[in-house]
């Protein structure tokens, strides 16, 4: 499966990531008949797929999801605190995950991260949504 474990090797290089959306288009490609040189994006569109980095986002979406209602194990609710259990003062961002700091490129591209900043950016009607399947709809 190519997006087996993603939590864990998304935040690859982004050379990896066009390695796999390179296997994604080549698929894409044999199913629909299209030849090496024919452009392939509307085809992928066409098959309901998302992009490589689009998915590794959705992906990451879903696993916060997934924490904050707790449908995983416990230890991985340390990944994420709301911005108002870290913070005393009440603002617009308190309902917004705590983004941890990070000095590093490399950090950036850990989950605890690249997953939380994507979560916060999502709208509200988005991150509030009543169960995962209305997520994974709503999710863009």
């Amino acid at each position: 499966k190519l997006y087996y474990c993603s939590t864990v090797w998304a935040g690859t290089f982004k050379e990896n990531i066009r390695k796999l959306q390179l296997v994604q288009n080549f698929a894409a490609r044999i199913i629909s008949g299209k030849r090496k040189f024919d452009h392939i994006s509307s085809t992928i569109k066409d098959l309901g797929w998302l992009s490589v980095q689009d998915m590794l986002a959705y992906r990451d979406a879903q696993m916060v999801y997934k924490i904050i209602n707790g449908s995983v194990p416990l230890y991985l609710k340390n990944f994420v605190k709301r911005h108002s259990d870290v913070h005393n003062r009440s603002t617009r961002n308190s309902h917004n995950l705590d983004i941890p700091k990070c000095r590093t490129s490399f950090a950036q591209r850990s989950f605890g991260y690249r997953a939380i900043k994507l979560w916060n950016s999502l709208p509200n009607n988005v991150r509030e949504s009543t169960s995962l399947n209305t997520f994974k709809h709503l999710a863009p």
